[in-house]
């Protein structure tokens, strides 16, 4: 299987493993809000994942300042934007749906030949893909179609492409062919 078709087996594979679940991680979550470990586990995530990008970017050997500054305003803006968020499962769409958006940007990089066309593309499809999200739960018991939901995976998207944008382009790529 060549790197394009894995690349968009691992981008559908993410949504349709995000659909699949759509009807039983209720459940998951409801147990960790028993034990009252949800919210710090969310948490716990978000650091995680702060950690390892910057982790990331500093294994780049690439030391730019505007990527640490770009990458801690994506963060704030996570941050920022979990404030306003009434549920730890709602805040858990970041980590969903930054995801989409990098993994539909790295199926696209190799079809598209201009960076802003893969951007924007894959920053469309994780919007579409968020919004059959939601269509989806709407028709799911114990789950409810909302706009706002919309937004908040659009917004994902849109931060998870501004974290995979700042690393340098040679770091991006995972075709481990030599270029000549």
């Amino acid at each position: 299987m060549g790197p394009k078709i894995k690349r968009w087996v691992w981008a559908l594979g993410w949504v349709g493993f995000i659909y699949a679940t759509l009807g039983v991680v209720r459940n998951f979550t409801n147990f960790f809000r028993s034990l009252g470990i949800l919210n710090f586990m969310v948490i716990c995530g978000y650091i995680l994942i702060c950690g390892i990008c910057l982790l990331a970017l500093f294994r780049t050997k690439n030391h730019d300042w505007w990527r640490y500054a770009a990458l801690l305003a994506v963060l704030g803006s996570y941050f920022f934007f979990a404030k306003s968020i009434r549920t730890p499962e709602e805040k858990i769409h970041f980590f969903e749906y930054g995801l989409v958006g990098i993994l539909f940007y790295r199926a696209l990089q190799l079809n598209v030949p201009k960076k802003w066309l893969a951007i924007l593309g894959a920053f469309i499809i994780g919007g579409l893909a968020g919004w059959v999200d939601e269509l989806i739960q709407g028709h799911v018991p114990g789950r409810y179609y909302d706009p706002r939901d919309i937004l908040l995976n659009a917004i994902s998207v849109a931060l998870g492409l501004i974290v995979i944008a700042t690393f340098p382009a040679k770091s991006r790529s995972l075709d481990p062919s030599p270029k000549n």
